[in-house]
């Protein structure tokens, strides 16, 4: 995707965003123990939308119908990972005056934005030793996956979409009826960029998807060629039957997950995808986290032939074997193993149930008696939680 983007209105005419013009006042730094706060302060309620970069990493806030009378401003901060913000005003074709300040980090980091007494706008961050390093995101991550927020009272619709668009350096592509598209109202904070798209097409009869890194917006009955991207997914684990319904609550209205084998006969090892491209993103992520190796159980069973000495009529008596045979091969037993804390309760018992250690133990001791030997030792691994079965008999042709 290119770094620098322009962006195409396919317009009849100029909406104006509606609210009252705004003055920011000052700005006003504040720390704590744990976090950094920048505070503006207006005489009214400010309409505002947010987007963040992240190579290079920078936070900037747009303005919208706000004024500042001491020009345009730079001013460096000690306030890592923001070492600097940059205030310019202007007044763009909504008619309005629009104040742009631009925040550069040192680092990728999480801004808050909230709003105070109405006419305060707090934006804070945490300090550097509380800042975790992130890995890095591919381009296509950073651009559906980076968060904005946005403050509008009954504004146009168009206007807001333009905003959000331009300031996410992103190409978009509008119809001449949407410039009639009505006003919105919304407040949304620290939330993605898509679903922000989302919330303020759909509620307004709207759609919108991606292709060559364009941003198409169009009417839910219009169909347009490209709307929708195909996708083939290889599972190197999991079932294509089982992964293709879990994908119904990230893809689209639109979107398709049909499973299929790479086989003549065989496991449905693939998954094709069609839906809007923007939709991808998540699809993606949660195909790798179900595509994951299953945990496996190895079932094992000896049959052992013994046998039983006088004193054994009742059935083996572990104990007399252990000191018949002792003493116990050293090389057989842990260095800490406390064999005779483990015999102690099963004195007299011939029926027990034993844990895999001590399970050993009494194999190794029948194995180490020449009065036993081990007939047969079928064994079966399969899936967790999926029946399993052993075979055990004599063919008789």
């Amino acid at each position: 995707m290119k770094n620098k983007r322009v962006i195409f209105l396919l317009l009849m005419g100029i909406s104006v965003v509606q609210g009252a013009t705004v003055n920011l006042l000052g700005i006003s730094q504040k720390d704590s123990l744990d976090r950094y706060y920048l505070t503006l302060s207006f005489d009214g309620p400010p309409e505002y939308v947010t987007s963040q970069k992240f190579a290079p990493p920078t936070y900037e806030l747009k303005l919208v119908g706000a004024r500042w009378d001491q020009g345009d401003y730079s001013k460096w901060t000690n306030t890592e990972p923001l070492i600097k913000y940059v205030l310019k005003t202007s007044k763009r074709t909504l008619g309005k005056p629009i104040i742009d300040i631009k925040f550069v980090l040192t680092q990728n980091t999480s801004i808050e934005l909230s709003m105070s007494n109405e006419t305060d706008l707090v934006l804070s961050w945490e300090t550097p030793k509380k800042i975790e390093e992130k890995e890095e995101i591919s381009e296509e991550e950073t651009i559906f996956s980076q968060r904005v927020s946005l403050n509008f009272k009954s504004a146009a619709l168009f206007d807001v979409v333009r905003l959000l668009t331009e300031a996410n350096d992103l190409n978009v592509i509008l119809g001449d009826e949407f410039i009639d598209a009505g006003t919105v109202t919304l407040s949304l904070d620290n939330v993605l960029l898509q679903t922000a798209l989302d919330a303020i097409l759909k509620v307004n009869g709207y759609e919108w998807f991606m292709q060559d890194d364009i941003i198409i917006v169009k009417s839910r009955e219009q169909e347009f060629i490209g709307e929708l991207f195909s996708k083939i997914f290889p599972l190197e684990y999991g079932d294509a039957t089982i992964i293709g319904p879990a994908l119904a609550g990230v893809m689209t209205d639109k979107g398709l997950a049909t499973p299929f084998s790479s086989r003549a006969e065989g496991e449905a090892d693939h998954l094709l995808v069609k839906d809007r491209i923007s939709a991808f993103y998540q699809i993606e992520k949660v195909i790798k986290q179900l595509d994951k190796p299953q945990k496996q159980v190895n079932i094992a069973i000896k049959f052992m032939e013994t046998t039983l000495k006088e004193e054994e009529h009742l059935g083996i008596d572990w104990a007399f074997r252990a000191e018949a045979i002792s003493p116990f091969p050293s090389d057989t037993l842990p260095e800490t193993f406390d064999f005779g804390e483990l015999l102690g309760d099963m004195k007299g018992l011939n029926a027990v149930q034993l844990s895999t250690p001590l399970l050993s133990i009494m194999m190794q001791i029948l194995a180490a008696d020449n009065s036993a030997k081990l007939l047969q030792e079928p064994h079966v691994t399969t899936f967790n939680n999926q029946t399993a079965s052993i075979n055990v008999g004599t063919t008789i042709p």
